[in-house]
């Protein structure tokens, strides 16, 4: 599952984020800042639309309304916007 999981990250860095589960990972390259203006880390936004799973664990878009976020760190959000919310990011200009 995690070779999926890698193959989908990359195939949503060039298209559209939407409807899916989000979570958010420390990054000295990534194009998203914390809203605080005391916090200059960077953050990458992990993306998947369908599921998501860890060891003991998995997230189901069938299911998403029966979890309470976050899990994991993962969020399920209706928009990127909302996703950015829920993470407390905002986009670089």
């Amino acid at each position: 599952m995690k070779t999926r999981l890698i193959i989908i990250f990359i195939l949503v860095s060039i298209s559209v984020f939407s409807q899916g589960f989000y979570k958010r990972e420390k990054d000295p390259q990534g194009k998203y800042r914390n809203d605080t203006i005391s916090d200059t880390c960077h953050y990458s936004v992990n993306f998947t639309d369908n599921a998501v799973e860890g060891g003991l664990w998995r997230l189901d878009k069938k299911m998403k309304n029966t979890y309470t976020y976050p899990v994991h760190g993962w969020w399920w959000a209706e928009s990127d916007d909302q996703a950015l919310r829920l993470l407390g990011l905002r986009k670089e200009n």
